[in-house]
């Protein structure tokens, strides 16, 4: 079996079949071919998670200095915290500057240890802010 190496510069189409079966997306390579991927849903999630963190990771590489990694983090731009009905769980869903949204599912002791976490966090932010301004 031969696999051809596409180099992917768009996706002009992705759709959803309509009993939420199958996602199907259409891509775009520099040379004009064209491809179709047919995803189960389930797999095309774990797929996404595997991605975002090879980006993750080749964003850090790009910004290393001197071999030396930062973590440059995905900014969001806004955040909200529920727990859906009879549900069990508290869900977290950050929208990202790129549009995307994402949901957690937190078990409620998991989200109790976050809040002095944030609470500790968004004082040290606001704090080393402040400091960058004088």
């Amino acid at each position: 079996m031969t696999i051809n190496k596409i180099k992917v510069i768009k996706m002009p189409r992705a759709s959803v079949m309509s009993d939420g079966s199958e996602i199907e997306m259409e891509f775009e390579g520099s040379n004009g071919e064209m491809i179709t991927l047919v995803f189960d849903p389930a797999e095309l999630d774990r797929f996404a998670g595997r991605t975002m963190q090879v980006v993750d990771h080749a964003r850090n590489q790009k910004l290393a200095i001197g071999g030396h990694l930062s973590i440059q983090a995905s900014e969001v731009v806004a955040a909200v915290a529920d727990a859906p009905v009879g549900g069990g769980k508290v869900i977290l869903a950050l929208r990202g500057d790129n549009n995307v949204v994402q949901h957690f599912a937190l078990q409620p002791s998991e989200a109790e240890k976050l809040r002095p976490q944030l609470f500790r966090a968004v004082k040290s932010a606001t704090a080393q802010k402040k400091k960058t301004r004088h």
